[in-house]
């Protein structure tokens, strides 16, 4: 759902917005760092419409690109994700 270049920051928060289907819509705050090697992310401030959440989000850097990732955990309905980067640092 994410994708920049490890070069170009440290640290950063991201907002990340899930709608799962039609009925569900589900919000998360990341903050992530990393070492170049290795991306380090706490989720938090979410909030979902219904009791459970379904998108799941793990970082990691590829080909020199950190990425954040969605996993759906609601196997029967798709999710559309989208990203709003909030600030990153160098």
């Amino acid at each position: 759902v994410f994708t920049k270049p490890a070069a170009d920051f440290r640290s950063g928060k991201v907002v990340i917005q899930s709608a799962v289907g039609s009925t569900q819509y589900e919000v998360a705050e990341l903050l992530l760092i990393h070492d170049g090697t290795d991306v380090h992310v706490t989720q938090y401030g979410n909030i979902s419409t219904q009791g459970t959440f379904c998108t799941d989000y793990t970082a990691d850097i590829n080909a020199g690109n950190v990425r954040i990732l969605a996993t759906n955990n609601h196997g029967s309905v798709n999710a559309v994700v989208t990203t709003a980067v909030q600030q990153f640092l160098i």
